[in-house]
C-alpha cells in the first residue's frame, strides 16, 4: 500500500512539473556580409543579415536596425581607426536572444603604383604615383610633402642624381604610426 501511494505521487509530482511554461523559441541569426574577423581601409562597414522571424528587433551596437518583411537586416557602421568589435543581438519576447560578434580592424593603406619596388630607368628623373586611403594623411617622398588629391591619389617628379637612388615614402595620419615604402630605382645609360 505504501508503494503505490509512493508511485502515485512520483506521478502526479511528473505530471505537475510537465504543466510548467513552454520552452522559448530559439532565434537564428546569420550574418551574411562581413565575415567575423575583417581588415579595411574603409571608414564604414555595412552590416548584413537575416534573421528567422521578422518580428523580431534587431540591433547593432546597440541601435535598432530596421528588418525586412523576409527577415533581411542591413545597417552601415562608422569604424575608427584600430581594432572595433560589431555587436548584433535579436530580440524577441518569448524567444531566447541570439548574439553575434564581428572583430573589424581599420587600416590606413599606402600604395604605391609607380615605379615598381625595384625598376630601372634610363632618364634623369622617375614619377612616383600611388593612392593613400584617407585624404587626410600626409605623404612624404624623400622626406618632402606631396599634395594629396580628395580622392587619395598622389603624384611628384623625383630626380635621380645617382645611379641607384633609394626613394622612401612614406604616410602620416595622426594618432597612428606612419607607414611607409621603399622604392630602388637604377638609372641605366
Amino acid at each position: 500500500m505504501k508503494l503505490s501511494i509512493s508511485i502515485l505521487a512520483v506521478l502526479a509530482a511528473l505530471a505537475l512539473a510537465a504543466c510548467g511554461s513552454p520552452a522559448q523559441a530559439r532565434l537564428q541569426l546569420e550574418i551574411t556580409s562581413p565575415s567575423s574577423r575583417v581588415e579595411t581601409a574603409d571608414p564604414e562597414l555595412t552590416v548584413t543579415g537575416i534573421i528567422s522571424d521578422s518580428g523580431a528587433t534587431i540591433k547593432i551596437n546597440g541601435e535598432s536596425t530596421p528588418i525586412g518583411s523576409d527577415g533581411a537586416f542591413s545597417h552601415t557602421v562608422a569604424l575608427p581607426y584600430g581594432a572595433s568589435r560589431i555587436t548584433i543581438a535579436a530580440e524577441k519576447a518569448g524567444a531566447t536572444t541570439a548574439n553575434r560578434t564581428i572583430n573589424v580592424t581599420r587600416r590606413l593603406m599606402l600604395n604605391v603604383d609607380a615605379p615598381e619596388a625595384i625598376s630601372q630607368v634610363q632618364e634623369d628623373r622617375v614619377t612616383v604615383q600611388g593612392t593613400i586611403s584617407d585624404h587626410a594623411a600626409r605623404i612624404y617622398v624623400t622626406g618632402r610633402q606631396i599634395d594629396v588629391g580628395p580622392d587619395g591619389t598622389f603624384s611628384t617628379i623625383v630626380p635621380l642624381h645617382y645611379l641607384e637612388t633609394v626613394i622612401r615614402v612614406s604616410a602620416v595620419l595622426e594618432g597612428m604610426d606612419p607607414l611607409y615604402t621603399l622604392l630602388t630605382v637604377t638609372r641605366i645609360n
